[in-house]
């Protein structure tokens, strides 16, 4: 990420100029203030220690003396004289305590990190962040981790030199304003030994924050077992079970960046007073519609685990049926996603002109080497926009992750207009990107102005720009062979959106199938995940599909049940966290 950081700002002259404004306007400013800030309480510290030496506690109390110590250890002093410890007796205990130290503060620093950009995060989600989406991080993200970056190299090096005289000297004399004018600090065996004490408490307390912050003990807990749900409900998908029909449909697939049923109001199911997605919500009224519900009301997906609860992970679920399994040691090397036969391979192999459309840069999770594997498909992102000449990265559109949803949406309906004109079947995806939950949503000209909430003002300016987007595909002469596909990707951060969710109430992303090929069996009380739109999209084009199952996924459109509901979530969802020598060996070969 620092490599990253540097070379844009070395090689890219138009990003120089922003990253300098961050560093003086943010970076110099905030964390001078933060580290005086520090070395005043810790100056006021020693005094009150100091005090308490020479009022409140007996000569002799070690306590006292130790605590005063500290404070005089670790804050800037005039050192007056030392005197060096002979030998190299307690180094390796010196370097245990720095070791300690640097752990400390780097598992302290990526907790702060991950609460400042990505806060509650599940690990898993993090992990295959880190290792796979930091060439399309967003600069603000860029400049929070090398920032960070160096408040912990300061930090450590801080404090591990003053360790190092701690554990080089036998005495420090050093100037204080006492009556004496100097101090001097005797460093027995019992003063190291609470260096050794507080650095390991510093350890476990980082350790135990990092912990809470991203579930870390869960994700361990269930890796450590073992699942056979690969082993006995898995179907790969297959030519010989699977059958287009004669005339293909084409497909358009948006995905609804954290769009949850959540938002709409409690009357149409969902947790709001006010309905903030009633125009999605009217979609799914509409007679030409589908959609899946958990309950009699609005609902969609309930069953989630940490694998599919981000976009690249929620991506893959939908689109191969399986869950995006990411280790910390991994029994396979540079694979970032798992082989499996995915939506666009099966398309490509029935002659399907296929465009993958995000306003957002097509590196970020290592999205463009997940689809546009093919000739006839193709990822168009934001650097595609600006070099072609949809877009302009001067203009107002423009926002942190990219094209905002206003611009997007129209530059693709130039992108699919161009694809109705071609003699073959197409398949279009979609990503929004405004209600990106961890900036607190993002506010367009478009949005309500009287909406105070910023998240919920996006979801509803959202609601209203993809339902025209709708009525717009509607009016085009390809949509009587169409089938759109709008789907929430996974459920939004309730933290960062600051939207209030009654305890009892079960969240759901949302779900909205329009001018589907088939008539569904039951669409009321169903419980089913991300995984279950891999068959159900195939099945909306008109594929059938024997034995409604592709994938760990099911056809929603049929009477078969969901895995969901055969197993139980709870059973569902450990097979799905836990590891699967299946897995490994199936999607990861050697």
């Amino acid at each position: 990420m620092t490599i990253v950081l540097m070379t844009n700002l070395f090689f890219d002259p138009a990003l120089a100029e922003e990253y300098l404004q961050n560093f003086s306007g943010k970076f110099i400013p905030g964390w001078t203030a933060l580290w005086w800030l520090g070395l005043a309480a810790a100056y006021i510290t020693m005094r009150l220690a100091g005090y308490a030496v020479a009022r409140g506690y007996s000569k002799g109390s070690f306590w006292a003396r130790a605590v005063y110590a500290l404070a005089v250890m670790y804050t800037p002093q005039k050192t007056i004289s030392k005197q060096k410890r002979q030998g190299r007796a307690g180094w390796v205990t010196a370097s245990v305590c720095m070791v300690f130290i640097a752990l400390a503060v780097f598992m302290g620093t990526v907790t702060l990190f991950l609460h400042s950009v990505y806060s509650n995060m599940e690990f898993e989600a993090i992990l295959f962040t880190v290792r796979f989406a930091a060439g399309g991080l967003a600069l603000e993200d860029l400049i929070s981790g090398f920032t960070l970056f160096i408040f912990f190299a300061l930090v450590t090096s801080y404090l591990c030199y003053h360790v190092s005289k701690c554990f080089g000297n036998d005495e420090i004399t050093v100037v204080d304003g006492g009556s004496e004018g100097k101090y001097t600090l005797r460093l027995d065996k019992r003063k190291r030994a609470v260096h050794i004490v507080v650095s390991a408490t510093l350890l476990v307390v980082c350790i135990s924050l990092f912990s809470a912050q991203t579930h870390f003990v869960h994700y361990l807990n269930m890796k450590s077992g073992k699942s056979d749900l690969y082993e006995n409900y898995y179907v790969k998908p297959d030519k010989s079970i699977i059958t287009f029909p004669e005339k293909k449909r084409n497909l358009i697939y948006i995905y609804l960046e954290s769009i949850e049923n959540t938002y709409a109001s409690k009357q149409a199911g969902g947790s709001q007073e006010k309905n903030y997605i009633s125009e999605l919500t009217e979609l799914t009224k509409d007679k030409d519609s589908v959609s899946f519900s958990n309950t009699r009301q609005l609902g969609g997906a309930s069953v989630f685990v940490p694998s599919i609860t981000f976009t690249q992970g929620s991506t893959v679920a939908q689109t191969s049926g399986v869950s995006l399994n990411t280790k910390i040691f991994p029994p396979y090397t540079a694979k970032e996603f798992p082989s499996t036969v995915r939506l666009e391979d099966i398309l490509h192999d029935n002659g399907y002109e296929q465009l993958y459309i995000e306003g957002s840069k097509g590196e970020f999770s290592m999205y463009d080497k997940y689809v546009g594997r093919y000739e006839n498909s193709e990822v168009f992102d934001r650097k595609t926009a600006s070099d072609r000449g949809y877009t302009d990265e001067n203009a107002d559109y423009i926002w942190k992750w990219g094209i905002e949803d206003r611009k997007l949406i129209d530059v693709t309906k130039q992108l699919i207009t161009q694809m109705s004109q071609k003699d073959k079947p197409f398949f279009v995806t979609m990503y929004t990107m405004d209600t990106h939950t961890f900036e607190c949503g993002h506010r367009c000209p478009n949005c309500d102005s009287s909406i105070n909430n910023d998240y919920l003002a996006s979801v509803d300016c959202c609601s209203k720009m993809v339902s025209e987007f709708v009525k717009w595909i509607k009016q085009q002469p390809f949509y009587e062979n169409t089938t759109i596909i709008l789907v929430g990707d996974h459920l939004g951060n309730k933290k960062t959106t600051m939207v209030d969710i009654d305890d009892d109430y079960v969240r759901t992303t949302y779900n909205c199938i329009i001018n589907p090929a088939k008539q569904a069996s039951s669409t009321q009380n169903r419980v089913f995940s991300s995984l279950d739109m891999f068959p159900t999209a195939l099945s909306a084009i008109g594929v059938q599909i024997k034995g409604d199952r592709l994938g760990l996924g099911t056809d929603l459109f049929s009477r078969t049940k969901t895995l969901c509901e055969e197993l139980g979530s709870q059973e569902y969802m450990k097979g799905l966290e836990r590891s699967s020598e299946y897995y490994d060996k199936e999607f990861y070969p050697s």
